[in-house]
């Protein structure tokens, strides 16, 4: 009994759809960004060694972080709440850092992998590619 459930557990792996992923991931603070880069990178690395270790082989390709151009959003403002006085102005910038990953695997794969612990402020956006590719063709 507990035969046939494994079996029919590997088949349902063996069948999984395997898809294109693209993952972008922003947030304004450089270093929790590229800590969550790596985590990503680690979990998907320790899945493809436990699934070796089970003796299945799984088909999972990881293509990043790829580092995007950092977005400078900047606002000049006076700092005297009337016009009068000299002219002295505040400058304010906020950095928005991108990166972007392309992960082809099965969307429970893709789950194991994504399931982090965040940082607030920090943006995950998973969006399936292959849509994209068959509209460029």
């Amino acid at each position: 009994l507990m035969a046939d459930h494994k079996e029919k557990f590997d088949k349902e792996r063996v069948d999984e759809n395997i898809t294109r992923w693209k993952l972008v991931i922003n947030h304004r603070k450089v270093r929790e960004t590229e800590d969550v880069c790596t985590k990503l990178i680690e979990k998907s690395n320790n899945l493809r060694i436990k699934a070796k270790e089970e003796g299945q082989e799984i088909e999972l390709e990881v293509k990043g972080p790829i580092r995007m151009p950092t977005k400078k959003l900047g606002i000049m403002t006076r700092k005297a709440p009337c016009g009068n006085g000299t002219e002295t102005w505040d400058r304010y910038e906020m950095r928005i850092h991108k990166r972007v990953f392309y992960i082809t695997c099965s969307q429970t794969s893709l789950k194991s992998i994504t399931s982090l612990t965040l940082p607030p402020g920090l943006i995950i956006e998973a969006t399936n590619n292959d849509y994209d590719e068959e509209d460029e063709e």
